[in-house]
């Protein structure tokens, strides 16, 4: 089952004891746009026709807005404000409120991005007409087969953000796979750095692997929950046989302070951290090697909307100082929308559309782009206010 059927089927086990009150915890937080449409209407509908009484409890600022009837804004456990959601969102009265509000990609002013690299350079990763097709379990003697992608075609350049978006199953994470090498392409061609990679072996990849490195969606999955701060920042450098002794010591607490920790977290364990503070570790492993490109796999999905802008503000930070180039997933148009300079859009495995940020959001081409787009929660109240 896809992720939205498997929350109506929860859905429909809550509706099982004709219950007064659904309490709805972070009901679409890994849900694509519109999917999260789909099931944010599916409750509203239950609540109109059978009086159902729903209690949601998000960290989406957006859907909240949307939805609610009634907003209340808590801290630390305390509530601080409360009140209809246009009041909330046109004239907030506490400053921690405000700070939400500010830090909500659907609500805060499009931010200009840094200026790219000069793209007449050539380009640090190129796909080209790349397909990949899975075979799958026999049927009746017959194995069938899956395309996950077709005459897929990119290039991304120094210092550039490029999102790749669409709903789930659209092949992004697929395009992520081959991009790593950890996928073989079934028809096309990898380039990085002009040279061809796509019929290089582990071994052959193996030094260019250290030129791109992956932030993982779930930061407290990403580190070995029995690997202090210092152990995880410094693996790949062990690894890779770079560094020893002493010299790992100072790179680590080199990389810790680019990341704005302390430096007495290196001894900390994953679970004495927040999930932005192992996301910032996680970051400063990537970093660790000094990579050309960081392939960011929904990388705010799983904090809040106020650890979310600090994330990508660090990312930001890294890119005007490092030179680094990303290729962004994920499912948030609003954050795309603030953070990248190229957007790709994918569905069934093929390209809809390729553009600017501000031709995609602003003059989008296709029908399904302005489908993903009218989706994203909070629009139309970050409009209207």
């Amino acid at each position: 089952l896809s992720g939205g059927m498997r929350q109506r089927v929860l859905i429909a086990i809550a509706l099982a004891g004709n219950p007064r009150l659904i309490i709805a915890d972070e009901p679409t937080s890994a849900l694509d746009v519109t999917v999260q449409r789909k099931i944010l209407d599916h409750l509203q509908r239950l609540v109109s026709e059978r009086g159902i009484s729903l209690l949601i409890i998000t960290h989406d600022l957006g859907v909240a807005i949307d939805r609610a009837d009634r907003i209340l804004v808590m801290k630390q456990g305390e509530v601080v404000e409360q009140g209809p959601p246009r009041q909330i969102l046109a004239n907030p009265r506490h400053d921690y409120t405000r700070a939400l509000i500010a830090a909500a990609p659907a609500f805060a002013r499009r931010r200009e991005p840094h200026a790219r690299s000069d793209a007449t350079r050539a380009p640090i990763l190129r796909l080209h007409n790349v397909g990949k097709t899975f075979s799958l379990p026999k049927v009746k003697g017959e194995a069938p087969t899956f395309v996950a992608l077709q005459d897929l075609s990119l290039q991304v350049y120094p210092g550039q953000t490029l999102a790749i978006v669409g709903e789930s199953g659209s092949g992004k994470s697929t395009a992520l796979r081959i991009a790593l090498g950890l996928e073989k392409p079934t028809q096309g061609q990898v380039w990085f750095e002009q040279q061809d990679v796509t019929t290089l072996s582990w071994r052959e990849f193996r030094p260019l692997r250290q030129r791109l490195q992956l932030v993982q969606q779930n930061p407290f999955a990403a580190l070995d929950p029995r690997f202090t701060v210092f152990d995880s920042i410094v693996e790949p450098l062990v690894s890779f046989g770079r560094l020893k002794g002493a010299a790992l010591e100072h790179a680590a607490r080199e990389l810790i302070g680019r990341v704005h920790l302390p430096v007495s977290f290196l001894d900390r364990l994953p679970r004495e951290l927040s999930g932005g503070q192992c996301q910032r570790v996680a970051i400063a492993r990537a970093l660790a090697l000094k990579p050309d490109l960081l392939l960011l796999d929904e990388p705010v999905s799983a904090l809040d909307v106020s650890v979310q802008a600090h994330i990508l503000d660090l990312l930001e930070e890294l890119q005007r100082e490092m030179g680094i180039a990303y290729v962004l997933v994920s499912h948030d148009l609003s954050v795309v929308a603030n953070f990248a300079h190229e957007v790709l859009v994918l569905r069934n495995g093929k390209v809809v559309e390729q553009g600017t940020v501000e031709q995609i959001f602003n003059r989008p081409g296709s029908d399904y782009t302005r489908e993903l787009i009218a989706a994203i929660p909070g629009s139309v109240a970050a409009t209207a206010a």
